[in-house]
C-alpha cells in the first residue's frame, strides 16, 4: 500500500471510531490510537509522519482530555525531540487533546525561551 493511500484509511479508521466528544475511549478507539501512534513513530520520513499526525488530529478534532493509547509516551518524546518544525508542532497540538502534562511544559518552556 502506497504512503498517500495509507494516511487515507488510518485517516477514515480514526475519523469513524472517534465521534463523541469527551468521553472515554472506547477499548476498540484506543486499539485505533495506539495503531495510528505506532504508524507516526514507524513512519519513514518526517513528511509521512505529518501527514499521519494530521489524520489523527482531524480525526479527533473538538475533542480534549483523550485518555492518551498507551504507545503515546513513547512516541511523544522522540516526536517532540524531531528536526522537523512541523513534526513538533502538530505532536503538541496532539499532547494538548491527550491532557499531556510533560508535552505542555515542554511547549512553555520553549515559549517561555522565545520572549
Amino acid at each position: 500500500m502506497n504512503s498517500r493511500l495509507a494516511v487515507i484509511v488510518l485517516t477514515l479508521a480514526c475519523s469513524n471510531s472517534c465521534t463523541t466528544l469527551n468521553h472515554a475511549l472506547r477499548a476498540d478507539e484506543l486499539d485505533t490510537l495506539n495503531l495510528l501512534v505506532q504508524a507516526v513513530v514507524d513512519a519513514p520520513d518526517p513528511t509521512t509522519k505529518a501527514a499521519l499526525l494530521q489524520g489523527v488530529l482531524a480525526g479527533l478534532a473538538g475533542r480534549r482530555n483523550v485518555l492518551a493509547p498507551e504507545k503515546w509516551k513513547d512516541a511523544r518524546d522522540s516526536l517532540l525531540k524531531s528536526e522537523n518544525d512541523e513534526v513538533r508542532d502538530l505532536a503538541t497540538q496532539l499532547a494538548a487533546i491527550f491532557g499531556d502534562a510533560k508535552a505542555m511544559e515542554t511547549a512553555l518552556a520553549v515559549v517561555r525561551n522565545k520572549s
